[in-house]
């Protein structure tokens, strides 16, 4: 009778188990993500970015977007770029790793951020045609939102704005960025 118990809970624990361990990527999930199809590749180009003196700063970026875990995230990097080329080369300004994910529990998108001076956040990023929108938290005493889009020249455009009161918006980056590959699968 005690073998028959542990076969039972065996037979259970398999039926239950195995296909939790087995399982494929979301299909929700990927479906979702695919909508930022035209978002990943690495891109280059120039722009600007004004600092809270109001002084505008040219930099250049490169950023990097690529389908992770089944293709339920993508991977965003970037960096910025100020200097000119020459024997001390460009130095990095500032930078970031974000992962953008479907959340099936909230039902929207999410971005965690992590920043190149150590700052960590997460937000709620919403996804229309070509664009991908989100807002984050600073430790500046103001909020910041980020619209991304793609033109009609298939350009991706970043353009950063800032408040401090969440009701009237000063755009304080802008970037134009070229498609240098669009790696599939």
């Amino acid at each position: 009778m005690k073998q028959v118990k542990h076969i039972i809970a065996l037979i259970i624990l398999c039926t239950v188990a195995l296909p939790a361990l087995a399982q494929n990527s979301p299909p929700d999930q990927v479906a979702q993500v695919k909508r930022l199809d035209w978002l990943v590749g690495t891109w280059e180009g120039t722009g600007w970015v004004s600092g809270t003196n109001g002084t505008r700063q040219d930099m250049e970026t490169t950023i990097e977007v690529q389908r992770k875990l089944g293709g339920t995230a993508l991977v965003i990097e970037n960096l910025l770029l100020v200097g000119t080329p020459g024997p001390r080369g460009r130095m990095i300004a500032d930078g970031s790793i974000n992962v953008l994910f479907w959340d099936d529990r909230s039902g929207s998108f999410r971005l965690r951020s992590h920043r190149l001076d150590g700052h960590f956040t997460e937000s709620a990023a919403s996804v229309g045609e070509r664009t991908l929108q989100f807002r984050q938290p600073s430790d500046l005493r103001h909020e910041v939102r980020f619209a991304v889009k793609l033109d009609e020249r298939g350009r991706s455009i970043w353009r950063g704005e800032q408040s401090m009161d969440g009701k009237e918006w000063k755009q304080f980056l802008e970037f134009i960025l070229q498609p240098l590959g669009k790696p599939r699968g």
